[in-house]
């Protein structure tokens, strides 16, 4: 008898009484025409995840784009060691791409996710970017259909044969 006056009191009671609440009547004073003007809220609508804005993140790295080109001209820029370039892309994204040996190393490929940076200049929103994602490839035989779907695309190699590609999400303007 003892097992069953336990089990009642810890399941049975607050599951009732949470029944009770969700399923009463909303007081006479609530009702419509009434003059108060308090909204009965639904059990679902408290259950709801919260959205809290986060602090921006300090930046690690701060970058000036030196140029803009397209797709077929990157190379072309890049060449020239005078800083990142920016590509704009299909859907809105925006490539940065600079080679290892003239800087990119140096910090495209030390930004981990979670990591912000700071960029300015032509071809690119100036703000304050987080990164969300890396990805990895072959270099030589990475393609634009590879490209991570964010704001920006960091891109450089790594190694003698891989490249990253960061993708990048803008959470604060410049």
């Amino acid at each position: 008898m003892r097992i069953r006056e336990i089990v009642l009191a810890v399941f049975a009671i607050p599951t009732l009484v949470l029944l009770a609440v969700v399923l009463a009547p909303p007081p006479l004073g609530d009702q419509p025409g009434s003059g108060r003007n308090f909204s009965r809220v639904s059990l679902s609508a408290v259950a709801e995840p919260v959205a809290f804005a986060r602090p921006t993140p300090k930046p690690t790295y701060t970058r000036t784009i030196y140029a803009t080109a397209t797709i077929d001209s990157v190379a072309k820029q890049i060449d020239k060691c005078r800083g990142p370039v920016a590509v704009l892309m299909q859907g809105g994204t925006v490539l940065v791409a600079e080679h290892d040996y003239c800087g990119g190393a140096a910090w495209i490929g030390k930004i981990s996710v979670g990591q912000a940076v700071r960029l300015s200049g032509p071809g690119i929103d100036p703000g304050i970017y987080v990164a969300d994602e890396l990805r990895y490839q072959l270099r030589g035989k990475a393609k634009v259909s590879d490209l991570p779907d964010h704001d920006v695309v960091l891109q450089t190699c790594v190694t003698k044969t891989e490249l990253v590609l960061v993708g990048m999400t803008r959470v604060a303007a410049a």
